[in-house]
């Protein structure tokens, strides 16, 4: 993720090895972690540890997640601020977390808001979520000032401990969904869109190679009208016979978008919808990239589908 934020006071960039010891120093603090439903960390190696297999990891595979927060008056990693996706609710969650010395400055109604306006305008989420234990009221207030409506009281998942649940729509968002009926078991149609060798015989041709599993990336050149585009591929999120989410990304635009395919077991075979967001965040000049062409493009691509699983 090379992705930085500047605000009036603070640079958000993505942490690296040498922030280890600033991690370190908030993450073991205790008022820190009083509403956060973690542990302390013990140790360099556990802060470590989180940068490498939870928030480099969140880069590699989802393109986003935390921001180490830099105060630029003290030129420190102060905490954190930034997305993450949440695969145990399937929403991308907002979170922040700060050195007491910073607290009551409004660091975190400053750090979020630009954080907001990126995973809407750049990641083209379509939604973003707030979580906050009921008595941290600071944190409800900061979730609330960055416009998130309260929805729910619950429990996160393997949690006991009710927290408030806060969400905001992507005010720009207009998914396309395309929906078809297939006349086959869900394993069947699972397959079809999973397994390469089967791909191949109703979708992208170009597609050299594929694996249905988190972080896959492969890209591939389709050439249309005298232009090149560069298909990016990074898969997201696999529930298998369920789920797959990737996001699509061009080279040669800027944007993003991501598409989900759903498959639902009906009396007579299989439903299957593909949902397709973000794609407000890349040029509505290019004709390829208009809603109506995309709308197009992926019934093409579903009824190709239909004609293999059927034959």
């Amino acid at each position: 993720m090379n992705k930085v934020i500047e605000t009036d006071r603070l640079i958000l960039r993505a942490f690296v090895d040498s922030d280890v010891e600033d991690v370190f120093a908030f993450n073991s603090h205790p008022e820190v972690i009083r509403y956060t439903g973690d542990i302390l960390i013990k140790s360099l190696q556990d802060a470590q540890d989180i940068i490498t297999t939870i928030w480099t990891r969140d880069y590699e595979v989802r393109g986003y997640g935390r921001f180490a927060v830099v105060h630029k008056e003290d030129n420190k990693v102060i905490g954190f601020s930034g997305l993450k996706w949440e695969a145990e609710i399937g929403e991308t969650d907002i979170g922040y977390r700060f050195l007491p010395d910073y607290w009551g400055q409004g660091i975190a109604t400053e750090s979020c808001i630009p954080v907001m306006e990126y995973g809407f305008n750049e990641l083209g989420l379509e939604q973003i979520v707030g979580l906050a234990y009921p008595e941290n009221i600071a944190s409800c207030k900061v979730l609330q000032k960055i416009g998130m409506k309260k929805y729910k009281t619950g429990c996160f998942p393997g949690d006991v401990k009710e927290c408030n649940w806060y969400k905001k729509r992507n005010p720009m968002s207009k998914p396309i969904i395309v929906t078809k009926e297939i006349n086959c078991k869900k394993d069947k149609v699972w397959s079809a869109i999973t397994v390469f060798d089967e791909m191949h015989q109703w979708y992208f041709e170009q597609i050299d190679s594929f694996e249905a599993k988190v972080g896959f990336a492969t890209e591939f050149v389709i050439h249309n009208e005298g232009r090149n585009f560069t298909h990016q591929w990074k898969v997201l999120e696999v529930k298998t016979n369920e789920s797959i989410l990737y996001s699509w990304q061009y080279p040669e635009y800027p944007g993003r978008s991501i598409s989900k395919f759903n498959l639902i077991e009906t009396e007579y075979g299989s439903s299957v919808s593909v949902t397709c967001t973000g794609l407000e965040t890349i040029p509505n000049d290019v004709p390829e990239f208009e809603p109506e062409s995309c709308k197009g493009g992926w019934e093409y691509f579903l009824n190709r589908l239909k004609e293999y699983c059927e034959k």
